[in-house]
């Protein structure tokens, strides 16, 4: 079979245009490996268990060092779960990319949204390709990971160098010009958090 091969993911690209979604697809997988690994070294984090050990099996009374322990991991966990969901999700994306690319004689362009996963299946003619897409958008882990992504990517916290401290709470002191809507363009200026007085 003539193209080029990928051993990563046991894949020929039949034509020149699909290499490069062949290389974003390894290097999301490398991405979301590299993630997962360090998501297990957290959860499985030997001084962790130790001190759970201790503080809850032996009963020595270090539950704090337990807590500290846990706080610490749960900042690297967050954002690693996150990166890991998120280039899982996006091999999706890829992988439709390179369905668009090596299908059709016509490809859509890649920012057309008829080539992302979700609606790729709308195109493709192939009965036994198309069920395996849908069967995979109906499966409760990928909505999760997309719901999950969708949720994510649409919470927004502000770095705390925007902020300034005053005598009612803080303010963002850098202003924004404007955010998209609902189609309707908003202008972003003096934004302010004041926390409830209690």
């Amino acid at each position: 079979m003539k193209g080029l091969y990928f051993r990563d993911f046991d894949f020929y690209c039949l034509k020149f245009e699909t290499v490069t979604f062949a290389l974003a697809m390894r290097q999301l997988s490398r991405r979301s490996e590299y993630h997962h690994n360090r998501l297990v070294q957290c959860v499985n984090d030997p001084l962790l268990i130790n001190l759970y050990e201790d503080a809850y099996i032996n009963d020595t009374n270090s539950k704090l060092d337990f807590w500290v322990r846990a706080g610490i991991l749960e900042k690297v966990i967050d954002p690693e779960l996150s990166a890991m969901l998120q280039a899982t999700r996006s091999q999706f994306d890829v992988f439709s990319q390179i369905i668009n690319s090596e299908l059709f004689d016509s490809p859509k362009g890649a920012r057309d949204w008829s080539v992302a996963f979700k609606k790729i299946g709308n195109r493709i003619e192939s009965s036994n390709l198309k069920e395996t897409i849908d069967s995979i958008i109906n499966h409760e882990n990928f909505i999760y990971i997309d719901d999950f992504i969708n949720l994510s990517k649409h919470v927004v916290t502000l770095a705390t160098r925007y902020w300034q401290e005053n005598n009612e709470g803080f303010k963002i002191t850098k202003n924004f010009t404007t955010m998209s809507w609902n189609g309707e363009e908003i202008l972003m200026n003096n934004l302010e958090f004041i926390p409830e007085k209690s």
